[in-house]
């Protein structure tokens, strides 16, 4: 047999391709899916995903970074984050470091200060006294 061609039997007949012509196809498909397709998985299956996604661990320095970030004292930050005031301190004082979905957030919010600064602000409301007070949200919650 050709190495250039494989050999088909397609509904009991025979039918001799060119592999290099096959090939073009193939991913001439390929490349036709994907630019109307939102992801690769949408078309195609895909059987094997790697992702490096796994929450790193946060320093003491990386919390106070990302509380700076959002202008936040230790109190307001522990309301953000559903913990204690004396949690964050903790942590900022390495006596105990965060762990798992908190190291995700402090990440994050490094990562998109300005996404994080804009969803805190919609969480604030400014009275007519001038006080603000916490607007009613289904963040967090």
């Amino acid at each position: 047999m050709n190495t250039r061609s494989v050999r088909k039997v397609v509904k009991g007949k025979s039918q001799t391709k060119n592999r290099g012509a096959e090939l073009v196809q193939r991913l001439e498909r390929f490349s036709e899916e994907l630019e109307k397709a939102e992801s690769v998985s949408d078309v195609f299956t895909v059987r094997a995903v790697r992702a490096n996604i796994e929450p790193k661990s946060s320093s003491a320095g990386e919390l106070k970074k990302a509380r700076n970030i959002l202008r936040m004292s230790q109190g307001v930050f522990a309301k953000f984050v559903g913990m204690s005031p004396s949690t964050i301190q903790d942590w900022e004082q390495g006596v105990n470091p965060p762990a798992g979905p908190v190291c995700r957030l402090i990440d994050e919010i490094i990562h998109a200060p300005t996404y994080f600064r804009a969803r805190v602000r919609s969480l604030v409301a400014v009275s007519a006294g001038g006080s603000r007070t916490k607007k009613k949200s289904t963040f967090c919650q």
